[in-house]
């Protein structure tokens, strides 16, 4: 037996004794294994340590379901407020809408009533103008007598009335300011009494004098008039060329008999 043999195994007493040296591996690399285990390096939480920490008493409970209620509370506190300011806010709006339209409706009466206003003064207007001729293209003098200018114009228009002219005509004068184009202002003549005015009217129609001095004879209207007036001379004119007979009356004209408006 080796003295290596002899190292390796011993018998006694019938007994096997193994030496604790380990052999050598076959290239001598073999190192012992150490004899106590090295520790997880994160050792798992016990079961019991994370049951401690969550749990809940019944104390908290309740005090989490006081909480609640009383939160609830409040909150139907507010709902029941906000359902009341909603009821006024309802019953103020219903007012306010009973005076919008109340005033709605004055509105309406005080626009119809204007309108009736407008229509009566530009009616009074035009009756008061009934009285009135108008003078176009009479010449502009400085310091002119434009009263004795016309008389004497009126003469020669209805000279079976020369005799009377100074108490059938009222008042006459030009119209405006001076224009700076010198072009004449147009005279207003006013008459004491229509049925000379009406008979100076159609007798200037054919008045050789106002051929002469290229003037012209215009009633006195209105701009509203004068307007409509402008509107419906197409249709007056055609009418005149075909024949018919027309009458103005105011703002409106009678073709055969029909009534036409602007």
């Amino acid at each position: 037996m080796t003295k290596r043999d002899a190292k390796k195994k011993e018998v006694t007493k019938g007994n096997l004794v193994m030496d604790m040296e380990p052999e050598e591996s076959f290239y001598g690399l073999c190192s012992p294994l150490p004899e106590t285990p090295s520790k997880s390096p994160n050792p798992k939480k016990l079961c019991g340590e994370n049951k401690e920490k969550d749990t809940v008493s019944n104390s908290d409970i309740l005090q989490a379901i006081r909480e609640l209620k009383r939160g609830f509370s409040v909150f139907e506190q507010q709902m029941k407020q906000n359902t009341a300011d909603i009821k006024e806010a309802k019953e103020v709006m219903k007012g306010l809408n009973f005076q919008a339209k109340e005033t709605e409706d004055k509105v309406i009466t005080l626009d119809k009533r204007v309108d009736e206003l407008k229509e009566k003064t530009e009616e009074g207007e035009r009756y008061s103008r009934r009285w009135n001729l108008r003078l176009i293209n009479l010449p502009e003098k400085e310091n002119e007598d434009v009263r004795h200018e016309v008389l004497k114009i009126l003469s020669q228009i209805a000279p079976d009335e020369k005799s009377k002219m100074g108490f059938l005509v009222d008042t006459v004068h030009r119209v405006g300011r001076p224009r700076d184009d010198n072009k004449p202002r147009p005279v207003i003549i006013q008459f004491n009494m229509r049925t000379f005015r009406i008979k100076i009217w159609r007798e200037s129609r054919n008045a050789d004098i106002l051929k002469k001095m290229n003037l012209r004879m215009a009633e006195d209207l209105t701009r509203f008039e004068k307007d409509c007036r402008n509107k419906l001379w197409p249709l007056v004119e055609q009418a005149r060329k075909d024949g018919k007979k027309t009458r103005w009356q105011g703002p409106i004209v009678f073709i055969d008999g029909v009534k036409f408006t602007a």
